[in-house]
């Protein structure tokens, strides 16, 4: 590969000079190019077929407890909330109070007096 003086623009005759023939100006130093690969010319890690489906499964295990355990918790509620609707038919009447036009305020105040004296106070 030939070299050019950056000064004068004259080639170096050889590889040894360290100084231009023509004009003494030192001798521009070479820069190795990077060599930057492609997609394509990357080398992927070779993965085992059996390998890639235990991966590929280990993702499905890691998201599959998140989405049961939420229907499982609200399969719970449900069943909680029907629970208390049908074995305490009296938690139904404030609701029905409310309905009826009374004011929250008073509904809210016997509904706590209530429940008060459930638990002895």
């Amino acid at each position: 590969m030939a070299i050019y003086c950056t000064s004068c623009g004259k080639k170096f005759e050889n590889d040894e000079q360290h100084f231009c023939p023509y004009c003494g100006a030192t001798r521009p130093v070479e820069q190795p190019k990077p060599v930057v690969k492609t997609p394509l010319q990357v080398d992927p890690k070779p993965v085992r077929l059996h390998e890639a489906a235990e991966l590929a499964g280990a993702d499905r295990k890691k998201n599959a407890p998140a989405k049961s355990r939420f229907w499982f918790w609200l399969a719970v509620v449900v069943v909680a909330v029907a629970a208390v609707g049908y074995f305490f038919p009296a938690s139904r009447v404030p609701f029905q109070r409310l309905f009826a036009g009374e004011p929250f305020s008073v509904v809210f105040d016997d509904t706590v007096k209530q429940i008060a004296a459930l638990f002895g106070r």
